[in-house]
């Protein structure tokens, strides 16, 4: 087929064939030319040769270098043309040493350096992982008046998220954005959003988000908006995680206790405890109970100052007037109470409890009341909860009996606690490893008959706690040895 055609046309065909990577038709189009036509070894050749090394899966930098050593042995000196086909050959298969010996030699023969020779430089600088001299080239030619070509930046802003450098990628964009460019595609900005809202960059980010996502450009997946709304909570920026809610809402998502959460802790965060509560209302009122977990940053908030109890109750009177306040509201309030060690406070608030929510108080009330109560002269307050637990109908958990037998153990006597331990297990509740020992260690100081239940119970924890029962047998054998020694001195 190649007989037919002109010297010229030949080479046109293999320039073609070299621009696509179609490493073996150029080769296959060069024996042809020197065979069969007798064409010397000339620059024409060697250049269609190197640059059909382009192709990522077929090229090679080593058979670049390899052509440079064979033209050179020619007698041949590459001209302009053949070293930018090197360099676009260098931007695909990047070779740092390869590249500088081309660009001082170009330097050397004063050849320009084309504006498209620049792009190849550039992207090849970016695949060796030499972001700040790809930057520093970039800003340079952008700075000379050149046209940067669009996939030039989006290469530049791939390489920098991959590297985790979001503030350059960001100010990549920015520069593209002030140079009111047209050829920003709708992938390279969901690109860089989804990858800086998976890194938590809150900068860029909101850059991506109020330019793309506020007007209405770009739609982000409900895991962007996730992990917007985990920056929010993050960093206090409640305006983001409403926006985060107004493009899941116009979706229809279903909202679930992830993101009320995320949205709670962001206005936490920038100290919005109105707008907090408020979240709280709203779950309830969308059949998305919020619990202590769900509140937790209100706590903490509460926790720091006494004054702000006061406030988020006067908050709870107002709101209760619009909407419904849940139980976990008042409970915040309770827990905040108890870790400034204000018991009287933290029941005072319990009895004001009808007065803010009407569903009334819920298990995690008592739950939070009873890990309050630190000492054995607290156990007629506790007693007078479990009196209430019952007045209420509301049913104990594990938590519940767990707490009450601590309470119990601190008392000189401490029978209700067994009572409480063992109508604990009666309904299929386990408790915990160290109320188990707490209630066993009592046991053994009175040598009570029920200790090698309470031994035997522990064993069960798990290795650690069977050494821990071991010893704490042979102390009970050892007081039942002296007992014995006692009653039968007191026989004789």
């Amino acid at each position: 087929m190649l007989e037919s055609n002109t010297n010229d046309t030949i080479y046109h065909r293999m320039r073609f064939a070299a621009r696509r990577g179609e490493v073996i038709s150029v080769h296959r189009i060069a024996a042809f030319l020197v065979k069969e036509r007798k064409e010397p070894l000339n620059l024409r050749l060697y250049a269609n040769l190197i640059l059909s090394h382009v192709s990522a899966p077929a090229g090679s930098a080593l058979w670049v270098a390899a052509y440079l050593k064979e033209l050179r042995e020619e007698g041949l000196e590459a001209d302009s043309a053949l070293c930018h086909d090197v360099l676009k050959v260098l931007s695909v298969h990047p070779h740092f040493v390869l590249r500088n010996e081309v660009l001082d030699y170009m330097r050397s023969k004063w050849y320009t350096l084309s504006v498209d020779g620049h792009h190849d430089v550039i992207a090849g600088n970016l695949r060796e992982g030499q972001l700040e001299m790809a930057l520093e080239m970039l800003s340079s030619l952008r700075n000379s008046g050149a046209e940067i070509k669009p996939w030039l930046y989006d290469m530049t802003l791939h390489m920098l998220c991959d590297a985790g450098e979001f503030e350059q990628a960001m100010r990549v964009m920015q520069t593209r954005v002030s140079a009111t460019e047209q050829n920003i595609s709708a992938t390279i900005w969901w690109t860089l959003l989804d990858l800086a809202s998976e890194a938590l960059h809150r900068e860029c980010t909101n850059f991506v988000w109020k330019r793309r996502v506020i007007p209405g450009y770009l739609n982000p997946s409900s895991g962007i908006c996730l992990n917007a709304l985990k920056i929010a909570a993050r960093h206090g920026d409640p305006e983001l995680a409403t926006d985060v809610f107004r493009v899941l809402g116009h979706r229809h998502a279903v909202f679930e206790h992830e993101h009320y959460e995320l949205l709670l802790a962001a206005y936490m965060k920038s100290g919005d405890l109105e707008s907090a509560l408020t979240v709280l209302c709203v779950m309830h009122d969308a059949g998305t109970p919020p619990d202590m977990g769900t509140a937790r940053p209100i706590v903490f908030y509460l926790q720091a100052d006494p004054a702000r109890r006061e406030k988020a109750f006067k908050l709870m009177q107002s709101l209760k007037d619009e909407r419904v306040v849940p139980p976990v509201a008042m409970n915040t309030l309770i827990e905040s109470a108890l870790w400034g060690k204000d018991l009287p406070k933290a029941i005072e608030y319990y009895k004001k409890f009808d007065e803010i929510c009407e569903v009334g108080r819920d298990i995690d009330t008592y739950n939070t009341l009873f890990r309050g109560l630190r000492s054995g002269k607290d156990k007629a307050v506790a007693m007078f909860l479990v009196s209430e637990m019952v007045a209420f109908k509301i049913k104990p958990n594990t938590l519940t009996y767990d707490r009450l037998v601590l309470v119990c153990v601190r008392e000189r006597d401490f029978e209700d606690a067994f009572r409480y331990y063992f109508e604990m297990l009666a309904q299929g509740h386990k408790p915990r490893v160290g109320t188990v020992f707490a209630l066993a260690k009592k046991a053994l100081t009175t040598v009570d008959v029920r200790t090698p239940k309470l031994i035997e119970d522990l064993a069960e924890y798990g290795d650690d706690a069977r050494k821990v029962a071991a010893t704490l047998q042979k102390r009970y054998e050892a007081a039942r040895a002296r007992e014995g020694e006692r009653i039968e001195e007191d026989y004789e």
